[in-house]
C-alpha cells in the first residue's frame, strides 16, 4: 500500500508542477505560443497521448469527441465510458480553450487504443487548458 500511495503522491506533485508552470508562464507575460506548446506537452504526458495539438478559434469541426469541464467525454451524443473502454482512439478528442465564455481555440488530443486516463487526469487536463485560456484572455 505504501508504494501505491507514493506513486499517487508523485503523480499529483507532477500535476501541480505542470499547472504551476502554466500559471507562471501566463502570469509573467511569457509568449502565448510557448505556453500553448508547453501545455501540449503536459497534456500528452498527463493523458498518455500520441499527440496534443492546438488550433486557434475553432470548435466542433469534424465531430470529434469532447472532453468536458467535468472530466467526462461526450462522443456521438453520449458519455463515453473511459474507465471501461479507455480514451476514444478512432477520433480526436477536443478540449476547448475558453476564458470568460469566449472561445480561444481547442486542443485536439490523439490517443492510442486502450489508453487509460482516470477522471483525475482528465480534470487536470481541463485545468491546464483553463490556464491557456486565462493567458489568452
Amino acid at each position: 500500500m505504501g508504494r501505491r500511495q507514493e506513486a499517487v503522491a508523485h503523480r499529483e506533485a507532477g500535476y501541480l508542477a505542470g499547472i504551476q508552470a502554466a500559471a507562471d508562464a501566463g502570469a509573467t507575460g511569457g509568449s502565448s505560443q510557448d505556453l500553448i506548446k508547453q501545455v501540449s506537452g503536459q497534456l500528452g504526458d498527463t493523458l498518455h497521448l500520441h499527440s496534443a495539438r492546438y488550433q486557434p478559434g475553432v470548435a466542433g469541426l469534424g465531430s470529434p469527441a469532447r472532453l468536458r469541464r467535468d472530466g467526462q467525454i461526450l462522443w456521438n451524443g453520449s458519455v463515453w465510458d473511459v474507465d471501461h473502454n479507455g480514451l476514444p482512439s478512432d477520433t480526436d478528442i477536443e478540449l476547448l480553450v475558453e476564458n470568460a465564455g469566449r472561445l480561444h481555440g481547442r486542443y485536439l488530443l490523439s490517443a492510442g487504443p486502450r489508453t487509460s486516463a482516470p477522471l483525475s487526469d482528465r480534470r487536470v487536463a481541463v485545468t491546464l487548458a483553463d490556464q491557456v485560456g486565462a493567458a489568452l484572455g
